[in-house]
């Protein structure tokens, strides 16, 4: 189930303090409809001003939580990026180098795709994470990286499965295993 509306504005209030903005004029849209683009961020013809958030239930209700806050703080960033930059930010698909400058700054993940399996994502390799954490070791090269508890790739690996379109930043490698499991096995 995606947030609520208001989960949504306490986020883009947040996210608003961190880059100095307001988009508190912008409404939270959301609407169910195969076929159509995940999330938007909607601006004024003709301008880079822009004018609403819309996102899209039919997909976004089935996405786990993680997923759901990067495409939330997906969309603020192309709000963000037209605000800070102007139309400059709009070049192109509008994610290009200006929207990625303001994706560092919100914490999401610099692609133009929610979540594609189609396109790797490196594992972050030294990202400070907060509260209860796991050990993500890549069975290729043995390089181990620290994920936060409720982050994908460690529910991925608790569920059993070992891969989920991840790649090892060290080696490339693409299958994983927790920790704790490589713990057990030696102890039994």
């Amino acid at each position: 189930m995606f947030f609520q509306t208001q989960e949504i504005q306490k986020e883009y209030r947040r996210l608003d303090g961190i880059c100095g903005l307001d988009t508190t004029y912008m409404p939270i849209k959301r609407y169910r409809q195969k076929g159509k683009t995940v999330a938007m961020c909607e601006f004024t013809s003709h301008s880079a001003i822009p004018v609403q958030f819309m996102f899209n239930l039919y997909y976004l209700d089935w996405l786990p939580e993680t997923d759901c806050i990067d495409v939330i703080r997906h969309e603020y960033a192309h709000a963000a990026a037209a605000l800070l930059f102007g139309p400059a930010s709009l070049r192109g698909s509008g994610h290009g180098p200006l929207w990625q400058r303001v994706c560092a700054m919100v914490d999401c993940r610099p692609s133009p795709y929610t979540y594609n399996l189609n396109v790797l994502e490196p594992l972050a390799t030294k990202k400070q994470v907060k509260g209860p954490t796991c050990l993500v070791q890549c069975c290729r090269c043995g390089a181990i990286t620290e994920h936060a508890e409720d982050s994908r790739i460690v529910k991925v690996l608790k569920s059993g499965l070992n891969s989920w379109n991840y790649s090892c930043p060290n080696c490339g490698g693409l299958r994983f295993r927790l920790a704790a499991d490589i713990l057990e096995a030696k102890n039994a």
